[in-house]
């Protein structure tokens, strides 16, 4: 294979080759910027989601209710400020008591059986301000009505609970107290009778007799207690109000987080696309991506019906291009549009017809159907004789009489049954054409047609490697921008020149003003091509170094220059 033009290596770029490390540097730059469109659009439709979100959400009210948990009355029982203490009453566990499977019975209850006791702990919540010994029940609910309800019967039912094991616990104590009290009185009586009947000793039995009575009136006066202790669970300090607005959904998290949301994934999408299918805008992307030199730069006009028209963007960038490739009789130029043939037929047409010197020159399209320009009233093609489908006719050159143009209406064979001469050939091809299997071996130099800013670099890299193998590596890229045919150019026209201004001509002038012209070709001046993007610079030295060239633009011709070396050289084949 030989060796690729700006690669001495021989190394073709693959699709799946990495970008160089230093290359990343700008990945998301350039993600940020090509994708802005992509990064509005999918903000937009997440918050468009978000608010239909919103909009289709219920309303929730809700409505609080405060609890002062006070001392129930229990010796011992007393409120702390704390959440989480040891003491008899602990903040923290009250909370979960008012959630408790009792006190949520009880709230269903008193809502009259219209929530389940389920659907009243879904609703609920506790909260402790710090530093109180306050239980904010809060209750949730579509209907601000219930919500008032809800939170009423949460706090009355925890109240009553808390009262009922209060009075629960006070009792159990006071029955204790009461067999306590039973079982003194008991014993002394025994010893009462023990002392009577002479069975024990007297100082003995007095002894247990007082500490019989001392014992039976503490018990008395604890019980005595126990039976006038005043039971409080505690109350209510701010009783539940009707909500007059929602609570919830609100539009700002909701609305935030699908705008967030839609941010995050907008980010991936881009910062993904351009590092694995990055679009071919300029020629930093083509050399970046591709590794190859760029030629020219074509306006919008190259798929326009006009765009042969002297003093055309198109027409004069190709001009330049067509005097920098070597236009030695008998050689072949291959145009090959990675989208398709449409761009790179209307391409080599234009490309023809501005190329210097008395050399005829042939143009074959694969399929003229499919190439714009092909239908301006310049260009007949009729049936040649003998061959199926294939068509001749040909169209008046800026720089020469006429040009041939040949149509193989998409029948590749037939490139056999053109003439063989020493006229220049320039092909109008797409990717994957069956010709390039017939150009094998043929030294044809080609030129890779890309559509900036809508051709991808993985299909461009696939289209090197069909090149590769059929070792037609390409001396360099032409971009062009994307357009309608039948729109004009896009963008500034460039300053006419003396060949470029001439007014149409027909066939016949256009032949007599070539056959009494000595055609020239410029060798070492820079060539202004103007158009809508990077001019094709010549041979560098003194002159283009006084003219402030760039360096990018000098990698650009070192590249073009060596691959066109490489098709001076004598070797097999060429």
């Amino acid at each position: 294979m030989a060796a690729h033009p700006s690669d001495p290596t021989g190394h073709l770029p693959s699709e799946h080759d990495p970008l160089p490390p230093h290359e990343d540097d700008t990945l998301y730059g350039r993600a940020l910027r090509r994708g802005a469109r992509t990064l509005v659009l999918l903000v937009a439709l997440f918050l468009a989601a978000g608010w239909w979100l919103h909009t289709s959400l219920a309303p929730s009210y809700e409505s609080t209710a405060a609890v002062l948990v006070t001392s129930t009355g229990e010796p011992g029982a007393a409120p702390t400020s704390e959440r989480t203490v040891d003491g008899v009453v602990n903040l923290d566990t009250e909370a979960q008591i008012v959630v408790s499977a009792d006190v949520l019975a009880q709230a269903s209850q008193r809502l009259h059986g219209d929530l389940s006791a389920t659907e009243v702990a879904d609703h609920a919540s506790i909260a402790v301000p710090a530093n109180t010994t306050v239980l904010e029940i809060t209750f949730a609910a579509g209907d601000p009505t219930l919500a008032r309800r809800g939170a009423d019967a949460l706090a009355a039912a925890y109240l009553a609970n808390r009262e009922r094991q209060a009075r629960a616990s006070v009792e159990g104590r006071a029955a204790e107290l009461r067999s306590q009290l039973i079982a003194l009185e008991e014993e002394r009586q025994d010893w009462a009778d023990r002392l009577e009947a002479g069975t024990a000793t007297p100082a003995v039995a007095r002894a247990h007799l007082e500490a019989a009575k001392q014992s039976s009136a503490s018990v008395a006066r604890s019980l005595s207690t126990m039976n006038t202790a005043a039971i409080s669970p505690g109350r209510v300090i701010t009783p539940a109000q009707t909500p007059t607005s929602p609570a919830g959904p609100r539009p700002e998290l909701t609305l935030g987080s699908a705008g967030a949301l839609g941010l995050l994934v907008a980010l991936g999408v881009v910062v993904h696309t351009e590092r694995t299918r990055p679009r071919l805008h300029d020629g930093e992307d083509v050399r970046r991506e591709l590794g190859l030199p760029v030629l020219a730069s074509l306006g919008s006009d190259l798929l326009s019906t006009p765009s042969l028209a002297p003093g055309s963007a198109t027409a004069a960038t190709l001009a330049g291009l067509g005097r920098r490739l070597p236009a030695s009789p008998g050689s072949q130029v291959l145009v090959l549009g990675v989208a398709g043939s449409s761009a790179a037929g209307a391409a080599a047409l234009a490309l023809a017809t501005r190329m210097d010197g008395d050399v005829p020159v042939r143009v074959v399209l694969e399929d003229a159907s499919l190439s714009p320009v092909t239908s301006t009233p310049a260009l007949e093609l009729t049936a040649v004789d003998g061959a199926a489908g294939l068509r001749r006719g040909s169209v008046a050159g800026a720089t020469r009489s006429l040009v041939e143009v040949w149509d193989l209406a998409g029948n590749a064979t037939a490139l056999r049954d053109l003439p063989r001469d020493d006229a220049i050939v320039v092909l109008g091809a797409s990717a994957g054409s069956p010709l390039l299997d017939l150009l094998v071996g043929t030294s044809t130099r080609s030129v890779l047609l890309l559509a900036s800013g809508r051709d991808r670099a993985p299909a461009a890299r696939r289209v090197l490697g069909e090149l590769g193998r059929t070792d037609l590596t390409p001396l360099g890229v032409v971009l062009h921008a994307p357009g309608r045919p039948g729109r004009p150019a896009a963008g500034p026209r460039p300053p006419a020149g003396p060949r470029d201004s001439e007014p149409s001509r027909s066939p016949a002038e256009a032949g007599r003003e070539a056959s009494s012209r000595v055609p020239t070709r410029p060798e070492r001046q820079r060539v202004p091509v103007g158009g809508a993007g990077h001019p094709v610079e010549g041979h560098h030295g003194a002159g283009d170094q006084r003219h402030g060239v760039t360096e990018r633009r000098r990698t650009d011709s070192l590249l073009l220059d060596r691959a066109l070396a490489r098709f001076r050289e004598p070797g097999p084949g060429r």
